[in-house]
């Protein structure tokens, strides 16, 4: 049996004619798939261009049998045969690469409970008081205790190592105190029991002016402790318990008004309060006691 083959010559001599006559089927053996392709392209009457896939370049274009080493391309008809393979050259430019230093990450300290996360967030310059000891603290407190003329005023704010314990003994030595005109616990974890012992001490105190009880531990019924001990006291100029960590009832704000309402000394108040009512009256009760207050 002979095997019919067709030369790059055939098929350009056949497909410059204006009729595009019919490319002469090969009589090897072909898929059903490769003489579907050719009747598809005789319809739309396409040119068929045979490219070589051999190695060398120079004889591949006188290979002049189709073969597997072969490689159908589609051309239209306006487009010119390739002659010689297309070549492109890319150039490749290599810069430097740019080093940005990033700035080392903070080690994240996780707090041992919501409570203390939420004083980290508060603390604000750390004053002297903070860094205290626990000899010197028990040293202030016995201080407090004496009555001493040279302590007047006494500011523990952040104060980290001041325990509960502390507070409570402040609270019994203020009861009898006569020199100390200014107490700052802010920020010191102060609890609700001791919100309780200081009120009972500002019943009987007379000399105490300033009391700083802000961002504490200080619930409802410290704050009803306190707002009752205002009955009793004539002598405390400003009060400051804002941002406890427990928030107040709206029973709690309006126990708190009407006591500054009957207190006739108290001038400055730091509290945060939901009820409009009880904030109203709250400051109508301030005002009063302001003007009464003689001008220096």
């Amino acid at each position: 049996m002979t095997e019919s083959r067709l030369s790059v010559s055939d098929v350009r001599a056949s497909t410059d004619s204006t009729n595009y006559p019919r490319i002469p089927r090969p009589a090897s053996k072909m898929s059903d798939r490769g003489s579907k392709l050719f009747s598809w392209l005789m319809t739309k009457k396409t040119k068929v261009g045979v490219m070589p896939m051999h190695n060398d370049t120079k004889n591949a274009a006188a290979a002049p049998h189709f073969g597997n080493n072969q490689k159908h391309f589609f051309i239209p008809p306006s487009s010119p045969l390739p002659s010689e393979p297309v070549t492109s050259t890319i150039t490749i430019i290599e810069s430097e690469p740019t080093i940005v230093e990033e700035p080392p990450k903070k080690l994240e300290q996780k707090p041992e409970s919501r409570v203390l996360e939420y004083f980290a967030k508060r603390a604000g310059n750390q004053p002297v008081s903070a860094q205290l000891t626990r000899e010197q603290i028990s040293q202030v407190v016995s201080g407090v205790a004496l009555n001493s003329n040279n302590q007047q005023t006494l500011v523990l704010k952040d104060c980290r190592e001041l325990l509960n314990s502390d507070v409570l003994a402040l609270a019994h030595a203020l009861a009898s105190n006569t020199h100390l005109t200014e107490l700052d616990l802010s920020n010191t974890r102060t609890s609700t029991a001791a919100a309780i012992e200081l009120a009972k001490a500002l019943e009987k105190n007379c000399t105490l002016r300033v009391l700083n009880l802000e961002r504490n531990l200080i619930g409802p019924q410290g704050i009803q402790a306190l707002a009752a001990s205002l009955a009793a006291n004539k002598t405390l100029k400003v009060l400051q318990l804002d941002g406890q960590y427990l928030d107040m009832d709206t029973n709690t704000e309006a126990v708190l008004a009407s006591a500054v309402l009957k207190n006739s000394s108290l001038t400055a108040i730091t509290v945060s309060l939901r009820d409009a009512s009880a904030r109203k009256q709250m400051f109508y009760a301030i005002q009063s006691n302001r003007s009464q207050v003689a001008p220096p």
